[in-house]
């Protein structure tokens, strides 16, 4: 079992990692340029924390838009190190070969949860029409201590945006109902949020278990939401990602929900000489990332359409 871990940015979810790994027993460590001083667990540069470290597994928890040159100085140091990289995996298309990406996963974590597993085993069988899947809440919310404005959600150059925030209904999409084909997307900063980024998007798609997949996604609704909506030949499936409750034809299941548990769950299955399939490998993390650049790039051109 690997044993030491070292964590790359140490904002709110490197915090989450951090707990986790140390819970399971680990030797941890981080790098970061705001909590190095007098912190003999804290390198100020990666090149430091590789070679004084010398870690088995690292987790990349900074910024989406330095998430490719860490992974690219990582495996310069070493192929055999595990590597965990927070969703999205990447927000731009990645032109530096990555080598060895086999031990190389994606942290959707949202795999993790009861109520998302259940959902995989009830509609593997299913005749599937339709799949309706919504996100929303109130970025200013998301982080009370500090000033949104000046969060990596609220620049698009750092990665922010709703379908790189959120990008996790896009892989449990895909992980539940096979690749998506996009068929339209509209995205953009529709609201009066302070934010350069996107703060909507809505997409619609198909994939080979389904021939209807609507995904909305916003930083503005004053009342947080997530759920999926499943209709079948035969059943109608309605599961409550905040509440842990599942509806099947109106027969209520509930699930225990604890988001940090998610991260404690994942981080069990890295740490194992072969990783639990829940575990999002780095092809899956590809596509995803595929998947939302095509949406933006077809919102683009069909919004420059709109205004010709």
């Amino acid at each position: 079992m690997l044993k030491k871990v070292l964590i790359i940015g140490m904002g709110s979810i490197g915090r989450k990692h951090y707990d986790a790994f140390t819970l399971l027993g680990c030797t941890v460590k981080a790098v970061s340029k705001h909590l190095a001083q007098n912190n003999h667990n804290i390198f100020r540069h990666l090149t430091e924390g590789l070679q004084n470290f010398q870690p088995d597994l690292c987790i990349i928890a900074n910024d989406t838009a330095d998430h490719a040159a860490s992974l690219l100085e990582i495996r310069a140091y070493s192929e055999n190190i595990r590597i965990l990289v927070e969703k999205p995996l990447f927000n731009m298309p990645q032109k530096g070969a990555i080598s060895h990406t086999d031990n190389i996963f994606v942290a959707y974590n949202l795999r993790f949860l009861p109520i998302i597993q259940n959902l995989k085993r009830q509609v593997s069988t299913k005749n599937i029409s339709s799949v309706d899947i919504y996100c929303g809440s109130y970025l200013p919310n998301w982080r009370p201590e500090t000033d949104y404005r000046c969060s990596y959600s609220a620049s698009s150059i750092r990665g922010g945006g709703v379908l790189w925030d959120l990008s996790h209904e896009i892989d449990y999409a895909q992980w539940l109902f096979g690749d998506l084909s996009l068929i339209s997307s509209l995205c953009g900063t529709f609201s009066t949020l302070e934010i350069d980024s996107d703060d909507t998007a809505l997409i619609l798609a198909n994939s080979p278990r389904c021939p209807a997949i609507s995904i909305r996604l916003n930083y503005t609704d004053q009342i947080a939401k997530r759920h999926i909506e499943v209709l079948s030949s035969d059943e109608t499936l309605y599961a409550n990602l905040i509440n842990g409750k599942m509806s099947i034809n109106g027969e209520i299941q509930e699930f225990q929900q604890n988001i940090q548990h998610t991260y404690l769950m994942q981080a069990k299955a890295l740490l194992q000489d072969h990783p639990d399939i829940n575990t999002c490998t780095y092809e899956n993390g590809l596509k995803t990332t595929a998947f939302i650049l095509r949406a933006k790039e077809l919102s683009n051109d069909q919004q420059n359409q709109t205004n010709l």
